[in-house]
């Protein structure tokens, strides 16, 4: 088949099909094409900067590792040439080792010196000083020197000999000790004034000093550390097999190099980064397989295929759109209604839409422009309702704080001419919790622990004055002290219940103060056995109760100021939702009760003496 063939026939079937699918088909196309592309263009992209930034942060920790190790070669050096140019220790080196008994001084002085330099360095695990002519002096170590030891034929003792600097050996058998493995920094000796060799000075560190600079790097677990001494011999691997043994001499040679950030090293090809320390001769090598940084890069490989599987739902809504375009008239009445639902009162416009729905169009916007009148008219009612309240509910609660204020005020007077200071202090210290609670803030809810706490103090500011006359009895579960209630409820209840109730009798007052959960209802109660109200007082009380508190005061009620405010707050707040009912007889007490709807506030711990 020729191409004059093959390209009709494709035409013909590409024009066969619906819109909706050669929508489908041509957006396919589009957006598959640019994301293969740009999916090998971030993969390439993401493996190289990953690689990149790899390298420089195991470069930067090399870096510093190896600063670590010079940092602490030089402060051992730094150490073992004030401890040699030591006064004590040069007249020591002047006598022969079987005289040394005969300087105690000296001898002392310079163990004293060794413990300021080095005693609070940790993981020392020796200092030795060995002179040619057989003396040992030793400090710091773990158990007794063998004295039999040859050190003249140690490699570190000889090296010393021919080796002015100092140098970093390890990690090798403490055989003179104990054989425990050490890392040790030795120099030579010199004494008189032409610096005569007169043997070594050593500090060996316990492994765990140099392995912790390793351990401790921060690095990831992917990428690992080693270090190699002037003779590629391993000193330090995470996998201590590998310690002691020799570097493979064509990875080093790649090292010495630098030609590139790849080796091959335990039969994979690992990025590396080296850095060699001209104080030590140690070379520290960071080391992350290739294979990591090819499965980091695989793994953006997810989002990429996430986002082409999302273009295509985008394009299969694209084409499904322009299906749906004959009904667009339809789709935009309904989703006018739908955002009318919602509380969008915009007009729906006329543009595109055919003649015949012309008329429908016009009757939803004249219906929408009276709703939305209706609708903006009574927010601004209930506004003005709101506001209404409000500024009343703050109004009657501000009266409270004078009425109880002035009482306590006249408590304290009469303790300040019968009692002591102490006394006094006490009265004050709960007055000022009274008058905090009551000028604090604007919130209106208190959890009624909370309101609890304000009653007590009101109630032992009462009993400086009264004693053990008056009975305060407390019947609340803790279980419901994270209940929210208008705040300066209960206390003024109380406080009702002291000054017009039990005080006036001559006999034992007694006050309940209870408070009860009952399914979704909260019920708190007030009573008391003092003197009660005469039946017309209590006859107001109930029809003012009965009104929602919407009549004015009645006359005979205004000496009750505390208990009128918490009623007309109560309903004023709760509505329907709160029910007061009043109990009082003369001469047998008063019963304040009302049951509002339950509020929980968010858990605290409260603490209710």
């Amino acid at each position: 088949m020729n191409s004059h063939v093959i390209g009709p026939t494709i035409r013909t079937r590409f024009s066969s099909k619906s819109l909706t699918q050669r929508i489908f088909v041509t957006f396919s196309i589009l957006v598959l094409i640019p994301l293969m592309i740009s999916s090998v263009y971030v993969y390439h992209n993401y493996s190289k900067n990953f690689e990149e930034e790899s390298f420089k942060h195991m470069d930067d920790l090399v870096q510093k590792l190896s600063g670590d190790m010079d940092k602490l070669y030089s402060e051992s050096n730094s150490s073992l040439i004030s401890l040699w140019l030591n006064e004590d220790m040069q007249n020591l080196l002047k006598s022969p080792p079987n005289e040394w008994n005969q300087h105690t001084n000296e001898y002392l002085h310079l163990s004293q010196s060794i413990n300021n330099v080095l005693g609070w360095r940790q993981g020392i695990a020796g200092l030795f000083v060995i002179t040619s002519d057989g003396g040992i002096i030793h400090e710091f170590t773990s158990s007794a020197i063998k004295t039999d030891f040859p050190y003249v034929q140690t490699p570190f003792y000889q090296k010393a000999q021919h080796y002015y600097d100092a140098f970093l050996t390890g990690p090798e058998p403490q055989s003179y000790v104990n054989g425990t493995p050490v890392f040790s920094v030795t120099r030579a000796l010199f004494s008189g004034p032409y610096r005569t060799w007169s043997g070594i000075i050593r500090l060996d560190y316990e492994t765990k000093v140099i392995n912790s600079l390793f351990e401790n790097n921060g690095s990831s677990d992917a990428s690992f550390y080693l270090a190699i001494d002037a003779e590629n011999r391993i000193v330090y691997h995470p996998d201590s097999r590998y310690i002691g043994q020799q570097l493979d001499s064509a990875m080093v040679q790649d090292i010495q190099k630098k030609s590139s950030h790849s080796v091959h090293y335990l039969g994979e090809q690992h990025i590396y980064a080296a850095q060699t320390s001209k104080l030590t001769g140690w070379t520290t090598i960071g080391l992350l397989p290739e294979t990591i940084i090819h499965q980091g890069a695989a793994g953006i490989l997810k989002p990429l295929f996430l986002i082409g599987t999302l273009s295509l739902l985008i394009v299969l809504l694209v084409a499904m759109l322009l299906s749906s375009y004959i009904l667009k008239p339809l789709q935009k009445i309904n989703r006018a209604l739908n955002l009318l639902g919602k509380g969008d009162f915009s007009p729906l416009e006329p543009t595109g839409i055919p003649k015949e729905l012309t008329i429908l169009v016009e009757r939803y916007n004249l219906s929408i422009r009276k709703l939305k009148q209706l609708t903006e008219d009574l927010i601004k009612k209930q506004e003005v309702e709101l506001r209404e309240k409000e500024a009343e509910l703050i109004q009657l609660q501000a009266q409270i704080n004078p009425h109880f204020l002035y009482n306590t005020l006249s408590c304290i007077d009469s303790l300040a001419e019968q009692e002591g200071q102490t006394r006094i202090r006490s009265v004050i210290g709960n007055l000022s919790d009274l008058l905090r609670a009551s000028l604090s803030g604007r919130e209106r809810m208190v959890p009624l622990y909370e309101e609890l706490q304000l009653v007590h103090s009101f109630v032992h500011i009462q009993n400086e004055r009264h004693g053990d006359r008056i009975e305060v009895n407390w019947d609340v579960p803790p279980s419901i002290h994270q209940m929210l209630i208008p705040k300066l409820t209960i206390q003024p209840l109380v406080e009702n219940a002291y000054f017009h109730g039990v005080e006036p009798n001559l006999g034992k007052g007694i006050i309940d103060v209870e408070a009860r959960l009952l399914d979704d209802q909260l019920r708190i109660v007030v009573r008391d056995n003092g003197v009660g109200m005469a039946p017309h007082v209590l006859e107001e009380f109930r029809e003012f109760i009965a009104s929602d508190g919407s009549i004015p005061r009645p006359a005979s009620v205004q000496r009750y100021s505390g208990l009128e405010n918490v009623i007309r707050r109560l309903l004023l707040t709760y509505e329907e939702n709160c029910r007061v009912t009043l109990e009082s007889s003369l001469h047998a007490g008063t019963s304040i009760q009302f049951d509002i709807k339950s509020q929980e506030s968010a858990p605290s711990t409260p603490h209710i003496m």
